[in-house]
């Protein structure tokens, strides 16, 4: 079941997490999105890896993880897209494929744009700021570029809920 937020935060404090990605945030490059065979490339950040946090700017999400309430954060990792001249889709896929059932999947969308996140039932979740969307961590779902804005920033959180 996929649930569906929008204005998940208020203003003031999602304005706090969308500034973390101003100028100065260090990105990481990454050749692929999936798997290296889809051949789209994407810049990442690890905030929280197997349950410790890896990042100086982990503090700054506290607003929206109080809201999200989780239990343990198993990862939370930002996505950083740019600009493509059309809508290409990743590869259909799940966050972890070890039987963690009891583990959430919430997408928080930082930007507004073209791009969507699409479930291999045919549903599609457009990306439209301060929107929070969370279902089972076994659901396979897909990211897609964008064409209207110069970047498309995501948050992927996977949690015990």
């Amino acid at each position: 079941m996929i649930t569906s937020k929008l204005n998940y935060l208020d203003e003031e404090k999602f304005l706090i997490i969308k500034s973390i990605f101003n100028d100065g945030f260090p990105w990481y490059y990454r050749s692929y999105k999936v798997v290296p065979k889809d051949k789209l490339f994407q810049f990442t950040h690890t905030f929280v890896e197997e349950h410790k946090v890896t990042s100086d700017f982990f503090d700054k999400l506290y607003p929206l993880i109080n809201k999200l309430q989780p239990k343990s954060i198993r990862r939370i990792k930002a996505n950083l897209t740019f600009k493509d001249t059309k809508i290409k889709k990743s590869i259909f896929h799940t966050d972890y494929t070890d039987n963690a059932k009891d583990i959430k999947t919430a997408i928080y969308y930082i930007n507004s744009n073209n791009g969507c996140t699409i479930f291999k039932d045919g549903k599609k979740e457009k990306s439209i700021e301060n929107k929070l969307i969370t279902f089972p961590v076994t659901l396979e779902h897909a990211g897609t570029t964008h064409t209207d804005t110069l970047e498309r920033i995501v948050l992927n959180i996977n949690y015990y809920g």
